[in-house]
């Protein structure tokens, strides 16, 4: 701006000739910060940026001048960008007034954070007697919860109950760790299945006997077969029968009879088929 001096007052002037020269003033630009603000969002979501991610210390500003605002850029803003922090770029600053100040951009941080998702043991079954092998594969979940070309693959399993021995019963079948492709964007809870052991068919069945015509027939109560061994370690102790035909009065004749009880030691829940003999 042009400056024009108007009045020269002081002392002796009368003794010069006083020449008026313009002078100009110049009005520099004021320094105004503009800080980008910290946001956040979730594995798998896109960040749309409104703009009005900054602060601005109103004392900054002159003159009922405003920041109204801005533009902001991040590699982050994707649904793909892995979980992590990023750099927040603002500019592009727009309001009124602004052409008065020197503009200081500041960056800010976008936190990506994990997505949550649920993995759960599947409920598989074993029939009592045999071994349990895991295909790794036991498991479920929403694949529609994955992004993009992410996946869980494989899984590893235990559960107590993948020997033979492991009694009849529902078991808990627990998650130890998964594999598959990033998996390190995701909080993953993993819940528990059920590894579930079955009775195993077993048949006994009386042998067929004999005795003379007017005698008695005692009974060991051994006088049975099984149609396959038990498993190690199970075994029946003895088998009381009935038949009408262990009289000395039973005519001659084939007369059947059947198990009536039977004590098993560490397999009762096992044995399921009985058949006659005669």
């Amino acid at each position: 701006f042009p400056v024009t001096i108007l009045v020269v007052n002081g002392s002796g002037l009368a003794n010069y000739e006083i020449a008026i020269e313009k002078g100009n003033f110049k009005v520099l630009k004021r320094n105004l910060r503009i800080q980008a603000l910290d946001v956040s969002k979730v594995y798998g979501d896109n960040y749309l940026a409104s703009g009005k991610e900054f602060f601005v210390d109103p004392i900054s500003l002159a003159n009922n001048d405003t920041v109204q605002a801005l533009t902001l850029a991040s590699t982050g803003f994707v649904a793909h960008a892995p979980a992590g922090t990023y750099v927040i770029v603002p500019n592009n600053a727009t309001g009124r007034g602004l052409e008065n100040y020197n503009l200081q951009y500041n960056n800010a941080t976008l936190y990506v954070t994990r997505k949550n998702i649920t993995v759960s043991a599947a409920t598989i079954t074993k029939t009592y007697g045999d071994t349990y092998t895991f295909s790794a594969k036991e498991f479920n979940y929403d694949k529609a919860q994955m992004i993009g070309t992410d996946s869980i693959d494989s899984a590893q399993l235990q559960s107590a109950a993948t020997i033979a021995k492991a009694p009849v019963g529902d078991h808990q079948l627990s998650i130890v760790s998964l594999s598959g492709y990033r998996l390190e964007n995701y909080n993953i809870k993993m819940l528990n299945g059920t590894l579930r052991v079955t009775q195993k068919n077993i048949t006994i069945r009386a042998n067929n006997s004999t005795k003379p015509y007017g005698e008695l027939l005692n009974f060991t109560g051994k006088e049975f077969s099984t149609d396959q061994g038990l498993i190690a370690g199970d075994s029946i102790y003895f088998v009381i029968f009935s038949s009408a035909g262990i009289e000395p009065s039973a005519p001659v004749a084939t007369t059947a009879f059947s198990r009536r009880w039977l004590m098993a030691m560490q397999c009762s829940t096992t044995i399921s088929v009985i058949c006659q003999g005669s």
